[in-house]
Protein backbone atom coordinates (compact mmCIF):
# COMPACT_ATOMS: atom_id res chain seq x y z
CA UNK A 1 0.00 0.00 0.00
CA UNK A 2 1.32 3.45 -0.88
CA UNK A 3 1.87 5.94 1.89
CA UNK A 4 1.31 9.64 1.34
CA UNK A 5 5.05 10.22 1.51
CA UNK A 6 5.60 7.64 -1.27
CA UNK A 7 3.90 10.04 -3.63
CA UNK A 8 5.78 13.04 -2.30
CA UNK A 9 4.80 15.68 0.18
CA UNK A 10 2.93 18.58 -1.46
CA UNK A 11 4.94 21.78 -1.82
CA UNK A 12 2.04 23.91 -0.56
CA UNK A 13 -0.37 23.41 2.36
CA UNK A 14 -3.54 21.40 1.72
CA UNK A 15 -6.78 23.25 2.42
CA UNK A 16 -9.72 21.01 3.32
CA UNK A 17 -12.91 22.80 2.26
CA UNK A 18 -16.25 21.31 3.30
CA UNK A 19 -19.40 21.40 1.23
CA UNK A 20 -22.93 22.61 1.86
CA UNK A 21 -24.05 22.18 5.50
CA UNK A 22 -20.51 21.21 6.45
CA UNK A 23 -18.34 22.55 9.27
CA UNK A 24 -14.80 22.44 10.61
CA UNK A 25 -15.70 21.41 14.16
CA UNK A 26 -19.19 20.94 15.60
CA UNK A 27 -19.97 21.21 19.32
CA UNK A 28 -23.36 19.64 20.02
CA UNK A 29 -23.39 20.37 23.77
CA UNK A 30 -21.17 23.39 24.04
CA UNK A 31 -17.43 23.55 24.72
CA UNK A 32 -17.57 21.15 27.71
CA UNK A 33 -17.20 18.06 25.49
CA UNK A 34 -14.88 17.53 22.53
CA UNK A 35 -16.29 18.58 19.19
CA UNK A 36 -16.94 16.48 16.11
CA UNK A 37 -14.37 17.15 13.39
CA UNK A 38 -15.73 17.10 9.84
CA UNK A 39 -12.43 15.90 8.37
CA UNK A 40 -11.66 13.48 11.23
CA UNK A 41 -8.85 11.11 10.40
CA UNK A 42 -8.09 12.72 7.05
CA UNK A 43 -6.28 15.80 8.39
CA UNK A 44 -4.52 13.69 11.04
CA UNK A 45 -3.23 11.19 8.45
CA UNK A 46 -1.89 14.00 6.28
CA UNK A 47 -0.20 15.76 9.22
CA UNK A 48 1.34 12.47 10.36
CA UNK A 49 2.98 12.29 6.94
CA UNK A 50 4.46 15.79 7.14
CA UNK A 51 1.79 17.60 5.16
CA UNK A 52 0.69 21.03 6.34
CA UNK A 53 -3.13 21.00 6.55
CA UNK A 54 -5.48 23.94 6.85
CA UNK A 55 -9.13 23.31 7.71
CA UNK A 56 -11.67 25.98 6.94
CA UNK A 57 -15.18 26.80 7.99
CA UNK A 58 -17.62 28.71 5.85
CA UNK A 59 -21.33 29.36 6.43
CA UNK A 60 -23.19 26.06 6.24
CA UNK A 61 -25.77 27.50 3.89
CA UNK A 62 -25.64 30.84 2.11
CA UNK A 63 -24.94 32.07 -1.39
CA UNK A 64 -22.00 30.76 -3.38
CA UNK A 65 -20.54 34.26 -3.36
CA UNK A 66 -20.74 34.55 0.45
CA UNK A 67 -19.25 31.11 0.99
CA UNK A 68 -16.46 31.75 -1.54
CA UNK A 69 -15.65 35.11 0.06
CA UNK A 70 -15.43 33.54 3.53
CA UNK A 71 -13.30 30.67 2.20
CA UNK A 72 -10.94 33.15 0.54
CA UNK A 73 -10.64 35.19 3.75
CA UNK A 74 -9.94 32.08 5.85
CA UNK A 75 -7.27 30.85 3.44
CA UNK A 76 -5.65 34.29 3.37
CA UNK A 77 -5.65 34.44 7.18
CA UNK A 78 -4.40 30.89 7.78
CA UNK A 79 -1.96 30.60 4.86
CA UNK A 80 -0.59 34.13 5.15
CA UNK A 81 -0.80 34.82 1.42
CA UNK A 82 1.13 31.67 0.46
CA UNK A 83 -0.01 29.32 -2.29
CA UNK A 84 -2.24 26.40 -1.27
CA UNK A 85 -3.86 23.29 -2.72
CA UNK A 86 -7.61 23.20 -2.07
CA UNK A 87 -9.35 19.85 -1.62
CA UNK A 88 -13.11 19.49 -1.64
CA UNK A 89 -14.83 16.22 -2.35
CA UNK A 90 -17.21 17.41 -5.06
CA UNK A 91 -14.94 16.53 -7.97
CA UNK A 92 -16.38 13.02 -7.59
CA UNK A 93 -19.96 11.85 -7.48
CA UNK A 94 -21.02 9.06 -5.17
CA UNK A 95 -23.96 6.72 -5.25
CA UNK A 96 -25.29 4.22 -2.77
CA UNK A 97 -28.57 2.45 -2.06
CA UNK A 98 -28.86 2.89 1.70
CA UNK A 99 -30.67 0.29 3.83
CA UNK A 100 -34.09 1.09 5.26
CA UNK A 101 -32.61 1.93 8.69
CA UNK A 102 -30.10 4.45 7.31
CA UNK A 103 -30.39 8.10 8.30
CA UNK A 104 -30.05 8.82 4.57
CA UNK A 105 -32.86 6.52 3.41
CA UNK A 106 -35.54 9.21 3.02
CA UNK A 107 -33.27 11.88 1.56
CA UNK A 108 -31.86 9.28 -0.85
CA UNK A 109 -35.36 8.36 -2.05
CA UNK A 110 -36.28 12.00 -2.70
CA UNK A 111 -33.01 12.78 -4.48
CA UNK A 112 -33.24 9.61 -6.55
CA UNK A 113 -36.74 10.54 -7.70
CA UNK A 114 -35.73 14.12 -8.57
CA UNK A 115 -32.13 13.80 -9.81
CA UNK A 116 -31.16 10.12 -10.01
CA UNK A 117 -28.29 8.27 -8.30
CA UNK A 118 -26.94 9.95 -5.14
CA UNK A 119 -25.00 9.45 -1.91
CA UNK A 120 -27.90 10.32 0.36
CA UNK A 121 -27.25 14.08 0.30
CA UNK A 122 -25.77 15.02 -3.08
CA UNK A 123 -26.84 13.70 -6.47
CA UNK A 124 -24.26 12.46 -8.94
CA UNK A 125 -25.67 14.90 -11.50
CA UNK A 126 -25.16 17.93 -9.25
CA UNK A 127 -21.55 16.95 -8.54
CA UNK A 128 -20.64 17.03 -12.25
CA UNK A 129 -18.94 20.39 -12.46
CA UNK A 130 -15.35 21.51 -12.86
CA UNK A 131 -12.91 18.68 -13.51
CA UNK A 132 -15.29 15.79 -12.80
CA UNK A 133 -13.36 12.60 -12.00
CA UNK A 134 -16.15 10.02 -12.00
CA UNK A 135 -18.67 8.32 -9.74
CA UNK A 136 -17.77 6.28 -6.67
CA UNK A 137 -20.23 3.36 -6.42
CA UNK A 138 -21.54 2.02 -3.08
CA UNK A 139 -20.15 5.09 -1.31
CA UNK A 140 -22.29 7.21 1.01
CA UNK A 141 -21.85 10.84 1.94
CA UNK A 142 -20.43 9.74 5.31
CA UNK A 143 -17.87 7.54 3.52
CA UNK A 144 -16.60 10.59 1.62
CA UNK A 145 -15.64 12.40 4.82
CA UNK A 146 -14.41 9.27 6.69
CA UNK A 147 -17.25 9.17 9.23
CA UNK A 148 -18.34 5.63 8.33
CA UNK A 149 -14.87 4.37 9.21
CA UNK A 150 -15.06 6.22 12.53
CA UNK A 151 -18.37 4.51 13.37
CA UNK A 152 -16.97 1.10 12.43
CA UNK A 153 -13.98 1.60 14.74
CA UNK A 154 -16.26 2.74 17.56
CA UNK A 155 -18.40 -0.41 17.27
CA UNK A 156 -15.25 -2.53 16.90
CA UNK A 157 -13.77 -1.11 20.11
CA UNK A 158 -17.07 -1.29 22.02
CA UNK A 159 -17.18 -5.03 21.33
CA UNK A 160 -13.82 -5.48 23.05
CA UNK A 161 -11.54 -5.43 20.02
CA UNK A 162 -8.34 -3.40 19.86
CA UNK A 163 -6.87 -1.46 16.97
CA UNK A 164 -3.60 -2.83 15.64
Amino acid sequence: MLKLTTLGTPKHPIVLAHGLLGFDELHLVGPALPGIHYWRGIAEAMRKNGIEVITTSVPASSTIEERASKLSAEIEKKAGGNNVNIIGYLSYGASVDPPLWSAFYQSHRILKREEGPNDGLVSVESSKWGDYKGTLVNVSHLDLINWTNRLRWLVWEMTGNKRK
